[in-house]
């Protein structure tokens, strides 16, 4: 087995992990992609007591052997995307269905009203919508017809959905 690289100035202590840990808890996000915590440790390397030449990869590891980060994937059985995402400590089913488009996604219909305490009970789906360019308008305007013929289908259902 090789030798893990030093990448704490100082051996790490209680006090070192604890200065992460109160950094983390800091920052009022519990969810992150891979580019986030790449940035967040190349910014914070001197509050975070680092050493410069420790990779981003063996600092995003090593806080997952001794602090609580862990690496998770978003799959769906309906999407062939796997979305990679790095969780602090426990966050809530929100805060990860918010991270899928991050960081344009919002939390709309049922997942809203939950988040904002309209309703009491956590929705069976969570909805996130994010936002999206300009689509030209279309020509002619409305017609009536054309709203009965949209209102006669079957609603759109997304298939870009993920088990809880």
């Amino acid at each position: 087995m090789s030798e893990r690289r030093r990448i704490y100035r100082t051996a790490r202590n209680a006090h070192t992990s604890q200065t992460i840990a109160e950094f983390f808890d800091g920052l009022g996000q519990r969810v992150f992609i891979r580019s986030e915590l790449v940035r967040l440790i190349d910014k914070n390397r001197e509050q975070l007591a680092l050493v410069q030449n420790a990779s981003s990869d063996e600092v995003i590891d090593a806080f997952i052997e001794s602090l609580p980060l862990r690496r998770f994937t978003l799959v769906s059985g309906n999407y062939t995307n796997e979305f990679h995402r790095y969780a602090w400590r426990d966050p809530d089913p929100l805060e990860v269905a918010a991270s899928i488009r991050a960081p344009k996604s919002y939390l709309c219909h049922s997942s809203a009203l939950f988040m904002h305490k309209l309703v009491d009970h956590l929705p069976r789906e969570l909805c996130v919508n994010y936002e999206q360019s300009d689509k030209p308008k279309p020509s002619g305007g409305l017609s009536q017809e054309a709203l009965d013929r949209a209102f006669r289908g079957k609603q759109r259902q997304s298939a870009f959905s993920f088990p809880l």
